[in-house]
């Protein structure tokens, strides 16, 4: 009779030879086997380097990662709707702010508050557009 999962492995036919009392100690050894297998099986996460962690991004290089023009991030900054870090006259984003950014955007609907956009088809038909007396 076998003994342990070598056995078993070895003699695959002798499965049914087991008593229900040497079964437990048979699939416990298979448990561990398992375990170490997924252990080893599983990258490591990726931990960033300390320089890396603390790289700051440009502003161009922030509107690159959304996709946006730098124009736009700067106009964000200055509405205190985007997270920078200024330092004198330059400004920097933590790219961790980045993602945290875009995780707080991505639920969001366009016209999701309720609030027409500029291009908003309700915006259009309730509100007639003005002339502006000073564009003459």
């Amino acid at each position: 009779m076998p003994n342990n999962l070598r056995d078993l492995l070895n003699a695959p036919k002798q499965i049914g030879l087991l008593s229900p009392d040497e079964i437990a100690p048979v699939l416990g050894e298979l448990i561990v086997l398992l375990a170490r297998l997924l252990i080893q099986a599983t990258p490591a996460p990726h931990v960033p380097k300390e320089d890396e962690a603390l790289r700051l991004l440009t502003i161009r290089e922030a509107a690159a990662c959304l996709g946006f023009r730098p124009a736009h991030v700067y106009e964000l900054i200055r509405r205190h709707r985007f997270p920078a870090i200024r330092s004198g006259k330059h400004l920097r984003v933590l790219p961790r702010d980045l993602d945290e950014w875009v995780r707080g955007h991505r639920d969001e609907g366009v016209d999701a508050k309720g609030e027409p956009s500029l291009v908003s088809p309700l915006l259009m038909k309730t509100q007639p557009v003005q002339k502006d007396r000073r564009s003459r």
